[in-house]
């Protein structure tokens, strides 16, 4: 879109998007990194944010952010094309969640966790965390897990506002 600047919050310090070389600036920060989604991931927030203004209903694409989100941050396939399981389990909490808490069912393959944050007004973040980190869940085998209860380094999404 024409006149946005986008920026990801990394290690203490913004990537912008007006780096000369964006996909080596991101890559360079982010070794995983998959700059190809980032058009269809920022295309897809800001029509969300613009229904939102229009009807004060939200369109139910959190999901969706989420996995283009971990695409665009640790090189995650948008979809298990093979059939097998990613190493990466991607698990959102929506603005409509209303305890902040996402539940993770230690029977699923899986060797890290990324749990990707979306507020009421799109800003959106992500905290990874390795399977072998993560406490011991319940004796069904499934974890609630709080925002807060992940403190690895956060990987933040800023895109500036969206025209109305």
């Amino acid at each position: 879109m024409q006149g946005m600047e986008t920026a990801i919050w990394w290690n203490g310090e913004w990537i912008t998007r007006r780096d000369p070389d964006e996909r080596a600036a991101l890559v360079s920060h982010l070794p995983e990194a998959d700059a190809d989604p980032v058009p269809l991931f920022e295309d897809l927030r800001d029509v969300a944010i613009r229904h939102l203004r229009r009807t004060g209903r939200t369109l139910p694409v959190h999901e969706e952010l989420a996995h283009l989100f971990a695409a665009i941050t640790c090189g995650h396939p948008v979809r298990d094309r093979d059939g097998i399981n990613p190493p990466l389990l991607v698990r959102t909490i929506a603005p409509d969640n209303r305890d902040g808490c996402v539940e993770i069912d230690l029977g699923l393959p899986f060797d890290h966790l990324l749990v990707v944050r979306i507020t009421p007004d799109f800003a959106i973040a992500g905290r990874r965390v390795d399977r072998a980190a993560l406490p011991r869940g319940t004796e069904e085998g499934v974890l609630q897990l709080a925002w807060s209860d992940l403190t690895t380094a956060e990987i933040a999404w800023h895109g500036y506002p969206v025209a109305p």
